[in-house]
């Protein structure tokens, strides 16, 4: 739960563990999985299955380079959310990207 001014919002964030398991394979498999590729084909794959169910409006992905990026997603999804005041719920999908 975020909370600013009078206004609250939950958020869900996490990462999925296929991302982290791409990730771990390349390490161990240098140079032998185009980590970019597996990662764009992963996230356009749950995109579509997003959209499928129709949950866009209140589903959102948010691509973050590390950590550091995951405040600055969660400030845009607030702000996104107040300035819609449908009262809904936002929940954001973390796509944490281990660099090499």
């Amino acid at each position: 739960m975020i909370k600013h001014a009078n206004n609250e919002l939950y958020v869900c964030a996490q990462v999925p563990t296929t991302i982290t398991a791409i990730s771990n394979l390349a390490k161990q498999h240098l140079g032998k999985i185009n980590v970019a590729l597996e990662h764009q084909r992963f996230c356009q794959s749950y995109q579509q299955i997003i959209d499928a169910k129709g949950w866009g409006d209140v589903l959102e992905i948010v691509p973050c380079e590390d950590e550091n990026d995951i405040p600055v997603a969660l400030f845009k999804a607030e702000t996104a959310n107040n300035t819609k005041k449908t009262g809904a719920e936002t929940f954001l999908i973390i796509w944490s990207f281990v660099r090499f």
